[in-house]
């Protein structure tokens, strides 16, 4: 019956197992349904990263990618090589080719499935796209981006695309949608511990406030962005905030301040060979100079921006026409000014136009109707995999409820077989009792025996060295001299036959050691100067033999025998507060 229960545990075990695996897969099939992007397989940051420190690493790889594409037909490579000129081509500023790499990139990455390099492709794209103020193109690649990782809300990717996003609506000046996706990035940044994108959010709620006027709260998220990126040394994002105070001191006519902001940000800018940052501090040196009126030091700022090839920027022609029109207007020439004022409105036109404004809308409307059939569909699979989940429950449910059943039915039968195996168990340890006192008794019995024996043999051998002393003094007491001899003699060679006592004390011996087989070795080991004759007095005291009797068993007179015991406690090394007889005995 036993071999019964073990099985029954053994299903038992085995459903449960069955059950778990079973949730696993099929939760595991419904994961494996959205794409993961926890792991950066090929290394984008890495690559960010080299392009602002070792061009030349990137340049190596795409030239062996192009030697790859000679041979290869994998679409997979064909799109990291177009990727990764994408990104080379915008970090030099060579943007003729931008739009067909972008194109090609995202064309590969479609064919060949590579839903991570699609995430990246569409990241770059929004974030060149903001920078060329083309603010439609930026979102839809942003949104794009934001499709991709539906089921990622909390990545660090997904951070990051709320902030190019929030820097859409900023330029747009949907200060509303600036905040709710600032908010929403700063959430991540702060739960996964991203520094970098933390001081991002500062900047982008100092903008905020700048435009809010809100000098105070602008200033306090300026300074804990500026913390936060001096302490993983993030110096792009330094020379943005010094920038932007150089703008705080410029509108309150600080002027000195603000040029000193600009001198500490420029050689910065310099440094990383950030272009964008370059022409915002040059328009900035322009602004600076146009209001103290040093006209000529302000053009000659903006024509620096044309010389290093940046000026073809939407904002940065805003900036620079808005600028022109007032110093021509301030220098008379009205004409000029309101040719640059009419190509400035042509451009708000065209960057911040009601079109611009209903595309973007449009995009955003559409991203949420594509959000909430996300939902839906997730909605669905989740009610797909509780009905599965459900299912196999109520089937297990089941099963378990005939095996209980069975197990029941079989209650009486095994409570019964468990009952005789208790009652012969019960039975087993009694006869072994019983065995076991049997053992003492005749083993007590045995001993009292000995004892016996030894009683016996001691009192034969006292005996014995009785006749022979009684013997002695008859022959010492004869008073007939001349036959005396012969009877004398006779009479030694008696008491010699009868006083055998080596042979009566190895008989004694024998049955010594049985009563206490330990006792000859343990005093030989321990005390080896102890001689035959002392070993058996030890033994005489061992079995509690009186001193008289020792002395007439060994032939010997009391004193002699006085004098045996005091040689052997000093051969036991007992002190004159320890009794010889009591330590013996203990042996």
């Amino acid at each position: 019956m036993k071999k019964k229960l073990k099985k029954y545990k053994i299903i038992l075990i085995i459903l449960c197992l069955a059950t778990g695996l079973t949730c696993f897969l099929v939760y595991t099939t419904k994961r494996e349904k959205t794409p993961s992007f926890a792991k950066e397989r090929f290394g984008y940051k890495e690559l960010d990263s080299l392009l602002n420190t070792d061009r030349g690493i990137v340049e190596t790889k795409i030239k062996a990618l192009e030697q790859t594409l000679k041979t290869s037909t994998q679409t997979e490579d064909s799109a990291y090589y177009y990727f990764y000129k994408l990104k080379l081509d915008i970090k030099r500023e060579q943007l003729d080719s931008v739009s067909l790499y972008l194109t090609k990139s995202i064309q590969n990455a479609e064919k060949s499935h590579d839903v991570p390099l699609l995430l990246q492709i569409n990241k770059t794209a929004g974030k060149f796209y903001l920078k060329s103020s083309d603010y439609v193109k930026s979102l839809e690649h942003f949104t794009n981006a934001m499709n991709l990782i539906y089921d990622q809300p909390q990545s660090e990717s997904m951070a990051d695309i709320y902030i190019g996003m929030a820097g859409v609506y900023f330029y747009l000046e949907d200060l509303d949608q600036t905040k709710h996706y600032s908010n929403l990035a700063h959430d991540i940044y702060v739960a996964l511990d991203i520094k970098k994108g933390q001081a991002s959010f500062y900047t982008n709620m100092a903008n905020l406030s700048y435009i809010k006027r809100e000098e105070n709260l602008t200033i306090d998220y300026l300074q804990k962005s500026i913390k936060l990126s001096e302490e993983i040394k993030d110096t792009l994002t330094i020379v943005s905030n010094l920038n932007t105070l150089s703008i705080l001191e410029l509108n309150k006519k600080q002027y000195t301040r603000a040029i000193e902001y600009l001198d500490k940000a420029y050689p910065m800018a310099l440094a990383i060979e950030s272009l964008d940052l370059q022409t915002t501090i040059l328009c900035n040196y322009g602004l600076t100079y146009e209001a103290l009126k040093e006209y000529d030091k302000s053009l000659a700022y903006y024509d620096q921006i044309k010389k290093i090839g940046t000026a073809d920027s939407l904002r940065t022609k805003m900036i620079i026409l808005s600028s022109l029109a007032r110093i021509s207007e301030n220098q008379g020439d009205f004409q000029k000014s309101n040719e640059y004022l009419k190509e400035f409105y042509q451009l708000i036109d065209q960057v911040k136009g009601t079109a611009v404004t209903q595309k973007t809308e449009k995009i955003r409307w559409e991203n949420l109707l594509k959000e909430q059939a996300y939902k839906q569909e997730i909605t669905e699979q989740d009610h797909k995999f509780r009905t599965y989940i459900y299912s196999f429950i109520t089937l297990l449910t089941i099963v378990l409820a005939v095996l209980i059943w069975y197990m029941y039915k079989n209650k009486s039968k095994t409570l019964r077989i468990s009952q005789l195996e208790n009652k012969n168990l019960e039975e087993k340890v009694a006869i072994e009792k019983e065995l076991k006192r049997i053992q003492e008794t005749l083993h007590a019995n045995e001993l009292e025996l000995l004892h016996k024996e030894l009683t016996a043999l001691n009192i034969q051998m006292l005996t014995k060295n009785n006749f022979v002393t009684e013997m002695k003094e008859i022959i010492t007491t004869k008073n007939e001299p001349q036959s005396s001899d012969k009877v004398l003699k006779q009479l030694e060679h008696s008491i010699n036959r009868m006083t055998n006592v080596d042979k009566d004390w190895s008989q004694f011996q024998k049955v010594f050691q049985k009563v206490h087989p330990d006792f000859f070795n343990y005093i030989q080991i321990n005390f080896p100067q102890v001689s035959k004759s002392e070993l058996r007095i030890c033994a005489y005291i061992k079995i509690n033999m009186a001193n008289t009797e020792m002395a007439s068993l060994l032939n010997i007179s009391h004193k002699s025998l006085i004098t045996s015991r005091y040689r052997i406690r000093k051969k036991l090394n007992l002190d004159s507060t320890q009794d010889l007889d009591k330590y013996i005995q203990s042996l």
